[in-house]
């Protein structure tokens, strides 16, 4: 899947969590998309790491 994919699956979720994306996107200043792509790859690399141990 695509990041592009998976930044528009996230943006149809709920209406709280948009905002809260959002707010921490201006917090850090980057996109809502750069921010959604980052918490993507840190899920993934996190989850292949639990399953090497």
């Amino acid at each position: 899947m695509a990041d592009k994919e998976i930044v528009q699956m996230a943006m149809r979720a709920e209406v709280d969590l948009k905002n809260e994306i959002k707010i921490m996107a201006i917090k850090k200043g980057i996109t809502m998309n750069d921010l959604l792509v980052r918490y993507v790859k840190d899920g993934i690399e996190r989850d292949k790491r639990e399953e090497n141990e």
